[in-house]
């Protein structure tokens, strides 16, 4: 019978700990080692765990843009950019493009919208909800809202000039040569700033673009009458 010596046990207990594995009785195999516990992610005093699939997004579905005009584009706006874009007067937020029309899109009820393409007035801000499946554009023509904007304009113009000549003459005693240029020149400008107006009017309400979704209700209404820096706005 050969007994082994101590030293030379513990030399083959220290190599088998060198090499990383250990060896379970009975079976000669190595035993693999233990997977790390997961990454906790601490954010604004919530605990997530981080997976390899990243964190979910805003829920998303498709959605089809069916449009009565070609070039229609969708496009998803940056709500924060807005504001900074008012206070510098602005007049298009940050916005990114998201498909032209007749498309399939993937949109969410998170998310903010508008409608805008060549010759096309810009609809106002508008957005969806899990339901919207399809989006119906009847779009406005951006150079006659134009002139409705321009003809607005001149129309309020008018009115204040004329009413400015016709107070004028009013004001003029009876005996003054200029009192009735005065009048004359105020009535005609009342006359043709209400004229310019109502047509500016008529125009602008035309030319707005509506956005409905499938079942006929409206996304989007419209901006109203508004004054710009560049003057009257639809």
């Amino acid at each position: 019978m050969v007994f082994r010596k101590p030293v030379a046990i513990l030399t083959a207990v220290a190599s088998s700990a060198q090499a990383g594995c250990l060896v379970a009785p009975g079976n000669g195999e190595a035993s693999p080692p233990a997977a790390p516990p997961p990454m906790v992610v601490q954010v604004g005093g919530a605990s997530a765990t981080q997976t390899t699939a990243g964190t979910a997004g805003p829920a998303m579905h498709d959605v089809t843009l069916r449009s009565d005009s070609d070039g229609t584009r969708v496009l998803r706006v940056d709500t924060l950019g807005m504001y900074f874009a008012a206070a510098s007067n602005l007049n298009a937020p940050p916005s990114q493009e998201v498909c032209v029309a007749p498309c399939v899109a993937k949109m969410t009820p998170s998310a903010t919208y508008m409608i805008r393409g060549y010759a096309i007035n810009d609809s106002a801000h508008f957005g969806i909800n899990d339901a919207t499946q399809a989006i119906d554009v009847h779009t406005g023509n951006a150079p006659l809202a134009a002139v409705g904007s321009t003809a607005s304009s001149l129309g309020i113009l008018g009115l204040l000039a004329g009413g400015s000549f016709l107070t004028v003459g009013l004001l003029q005693p009876s005996s003054d040569s200029n009192r009735s240029t005065f009048q004359t020149v105020g009535w005609a400008g009342l006359a043709g700033g209400a004229g310019l107006l109502g047509l500016g009017l008529a125009l602008g309400l035309a030319t707005i673009t509506h956005v409905y979704d499938g079942q006929g209700a409206r996304l989007a209404k419209d901006n109203g009458l508004r004054l710009t820096p560049r003057g009257i706005a639809f």
